[in-house]
């Protein structure tokens, strides 16, 4: 029997059972894609970030996984592994840079918790309105908008509409890319917003790094200003500052353990 150790963290958030729960599972070394999507699956967590320290001091290897799949970025976990590092593996780091296929992506501690550089994440106009009917059938609004690039990107009337959401899961899977994310102005925040992925294992996920960079490289561009206060308005929530600059979007956001101990296998 074999052991690595567990973390998880709730990332954009400072309390308990809210924010975005990250698995993080330190290794020595990366083991089969298979048996790290078991290890997600064992955790009952819809992310887990495998981590892998190199030979210099505050420099990691990261991955990501669902149950399902590797996904190539992602927001929450992170935070989730940045917070783990900062605050149980490694605390005399101020700052760390993770390594990803052939890019890296740096968080550094700051007053009001953890800053990093996200890619901006470009879409572009949907004038279809063929996609444009089944994503609002998917998610039983009308749209005013709707872009594509990684995902698709849905701007709808109000807050209040986004709090009543409920997709229909099988025709969100129906869809052409992987997930939807639903936008809106908030009644006291800039945007505020959800995201479903069921194709990626996650019906609902609660707080999506990619997603806010997705939103602000767009309303930077349409709005004018380049800073964001916002909130993701999931069952558990959770809040963050985003703003675009000459590198890409950088997230300010924090994060809370909520569990510390050991995943065997």
């Amino acid at each position: 029997m074999s052991g690595f150790p567990f973390y998880v963290v709730n990332a954009f958030t400072t309390e308990a059972f809210c924010g975005n729960p990250a698995g993080v599972i330190v290794v020595d070394d990366f083991l089969s894609d298979q048996m790290l999507k078991n290890l997600v699956k064992e955790s009952h967590l819809p992310e887990v970030s495998f981590v892998r320290a190199r030979p210099q001091s505050g420099e990691f290897d990261i991955r990501w996984f669902t149950s399902e799949l590797e996904l190539d970025l992602c927001g929450h976990g992170t935070v989730g592994a940045a917070h783990a590092i900062f605050n149980h593996i490694a605390p005399s780091l101020n700052d760390l840079t993770f390594y990803f296929a052939d890019q890296q992506l740096v968080v550094s501690k700051v007053e009001q918790g953890y800053r990093l550089t996200f890619p901006s994440l470009v879409v572009e106009l949907c004038q279809d309105e063929t996609i444009k009917r089944a994503v609002e059938v998917a998610i039983g609004r009308p749209v005013k908008s709707l872009y594509q690039g990684r995902s698709y990107l849905a701007f709808i009337d109000n807050q209040r509409e986004l709090e009543a959401l409920a997709p229909i899961k099988d025709k969100l899977v129906a869809l052409d890319l992987p997930g939807v994310i639903v936008v809106t102005d908030g009644d006291e925040l800039d945007y505020v917003c959800r995201y479903f992925a069921p194709q990626k294992g996650i019906f609902e996920d609660a707080v999506t790094g990619t997603a806010h960079s997705t939103i602000t490289t767009l309303l930077s561009k349409t709005h004018g200003a380049k800073r964001f206060n916002a909130s993701q308005l999931s069952s558990r929530g959770g809040r963050l500052q985003a703003q675009l600059n000459d590198q890409g979007v950088e997230l300010t956001c924090d994060g809370f353990t909520s569990l510390v101990g050991q995943i065997f296998y």
